[in-house]
């Protein structure tokens, strides 16, 4: 008896250390959520990660769906685009990470799925409680290693269904045995001994196959049951309404709707997720002996293989709420900079006002108004190409996120392409002008297709001499003008003369200060710019005098042998 009371009391202890356990460790983690919403998080994706995203991207647009256009690889690079993913990602799911990488790669050409996105970024950002239990559910949902649900999927419909009858006899062996052991103890005990054997090492060499889908389908199990969960704990906040309301009851609804695959889930092995306690050891011990858990996923197999849409439509739904947790956090932090705007949509033209770039600290902001080209002229390190990038990036987050970093924005819905970070390719055996001439002839490729196209091109040409540089880059810019609105930047200025009738002519300077510094004000001008500083920059990095002094020299006389001395 006395024994009996001190097993009740270690278990009712163990019962209360882990509830109150899981309690400390959910409001740490509710704190974090709150201390952390609006801050960059400190992630980056692994190029295990960006692979399986591009490989479902590219398997999404196998689909052809009308209305959206995807960046490529040269613009999403340019633009620094990797980096605001990582800068935006806090998802707490696969699911989420999958959605966002996908809202940023594909620009819409119509605002109403954008104007949902708002809605439910709204809601989240301005509900703290709500976004930190959304968060809390999702997070319940996250992974250790992400794999599109697809792939998962295709994991467990292409397990072998070849071992049943081998797992039912080992079902029958170890029942026996147990039962044996009451009816004659000695042999039964015996029996019992031999069926241990011989399951557990079946068992082992067949969960070898199955593991991969069995994990799959735990993560099944947990996509649909915090499904239900997200509906049930969040109907009874005020915010719940309007998109984000039709949102959660979806997500409910489908999730009811494929309780039936969850039936009997605790018998299969948790694997990445088990927790390492008394009861899993105890199941894990079970699972050995009497092979439940591969007899289970053998009946469930079908099942799961019917339902495949229904459960891409269900994580589809999951990763967008958790997509708009991100969104939300990501405005937050840009109303802590520089603030932001939604678009406003016209037929055509770009203005932007207090545009500015949000990955640069205390980046300066400028206005932009075209109806037509821009030519972008300016010495070193001046700030075209941030300028460059700011503008096309302005766009892209305004047909994808609904969010610009400026204070207004209107413009047209536009195709994005760049020509910006070109390098040579030793693997392709490409010089740096063949790179560059074919990024260049990509765009070209796009202009051709019909729809609005906003190309950015930085130092168009600049792999090549002089002369031929300046007689095809007035003419690729020509050709494009006619086509798309084109922002290009150059050093040439004869180009400047040359597109003057097509093009408008903006730059960036610099100023000398008191102490003969070079200082940049970072602000966009009208006009052609006229002043060099390649070789102060010289002088400013210390280069030693009797080559700066020769090559100012040099310079002044070619300046008046070409007749082009400012």
């Amino acid at each position: 008896m006395t024994a009996l009371i001190i097993t009740a009391v270690i278990i009712i202890a163990l019962v209360i250390l882990k509830v109150t356990g899981d309690r400390k460790r959910a409001e740490r983690k509710r704190l974090f959520f709150k201390n952390n919403f609006g801050k960059y998080p400190a992630k980056i994706h692994s190029k295990g990660q960006m692979d399986a995203l591009v490989s479902a991207l590219a398997r999404r647009l196998e689909k052809k769906e009308e209305n959206i256009f995807s960046i490529d690889g040269r613009t999403w690079d340019d633009l620094t685009m990797q980096e605001l993913f990582d800068r935006i990602d806090c998802c707490r799911t696969g699911y989420g990470m999958q959605a966002l990488y996908e809202m940023l790669t594909l620009m819409r050409f119509d605002d109403i799925v954008l104007r949902q996105r708002d809605e439910i970024a709204n809601v989240l950002r301005g509900d703290e409680t709500l976004r930190t239990e959304v968060q809390m559910i999702l997070e319940e949902m996250s992974e250790r290693r992400f794999e599109p649900l697809d792939i998962k999927l295709e994991t467990l419909s292409s397990a072998s269904q070849s071992g049943v009858l081998v797992s039912f006899c080992c079902l029958a062996l170890g029942i026996t045995s147990s039962v044996l052991i009451f009816c004659r103890p000695v042999a039964g005990f015996v029996v019992f001994l031999a069926a241990l054997f011989i399951n557990c090492i079946s068992y082992i060499y067949k969960k070898k196959k199955y593991t991969g889908a069995i994990n799959c389908y735990g993560d099944v199990v947990r996509l649909i049951r915090n499904g239900k969960s997200l509906g049930e704990k969040i109907k009874g906040y005020s915010s719940v309404g309007g998109e984000f309301g039709n949102l959660t009851s979806d997500i409910s609804m489908r999730s009811k709707e494929l309780l039936p695959i969850t039936r009997g889930a605790f018998l299969l092995s948790r694997g990445r997720n088990a927790t390492g306690g008394l009861a899993d050891l105890i199941l894990d011990y079970l699972r050995m002996f009497l092979h439940l858990d591969l007899i289970l996923f053998h009946f469930l197999q079908k099942e799961i293989e019917s339902k495949s849409e229904e459960l891409i439509n269900l994580s589809t739904q999951i990763g967008l709420l958790d997509a708009m947790t991100a969104l939300a956090s990501f405005r937050e932090n840009l109303s802590l900079r520089g603030g932001y705007c939604v678009p406003c949509f016209a037929e055509r033209g770009l203005t932007v006002e207090g545009l500015y770039h949000p990955l640069v600290d205390n980046c300066v902001e400028n206005d932009l108004s075209l109806d037509d080209s821009m030519l972008l002229t300016g010495s070193n390190a001046s700030g075209k190409s941030t300028f460059l990038r700011s503008s096309a990036l302005s766009v892209v987050l305004a047909q994808t996120l609904y969010t610009v970093p400026a204070k207004k924005y209107g413009a047209g819905f536009f195709c994005v392409a760049s020509s910006m970070g070109i390098s040579d390719n030793l693997l392709e055996g490409d010089s740096y002008y063949l790179s560059e001439i074919k990024s260049i002839r990509r765009i070209l490729d796009y202009s051709e297709a019909g729809q609005p196209l906003l190309c950015v091109i930085d130092e168009v040409l600049k792999g090549t001499n002089t002369a031929e540089r300046v007689s095809a880059s007035a003419e690729i810019l020509l050709s494009l003008a006619g086509k798309c609105t084109c922002l290009a930047a150059t050093h040439d200025l004869e180009l400047a003369d040359i597109l003057s009738e097509t093009y408008e002519n903006y730059h960036f300077a610099e100023m000398i200060d008191g102490q003969e510094r070079i200082v940049f004000p970072y602000k966009l001008e009208k006009g052609v710019c006229h002043s060099r500083n390649a070789i102060a920059l010289l002088r400013l990095m210390g280069y030693p005098a009797e080559i700066t002094e020769r090559a100012e020299k040099r310079c002044i006389e070619f300046l008046k042998r070409s007749g082009d001395f400012t």
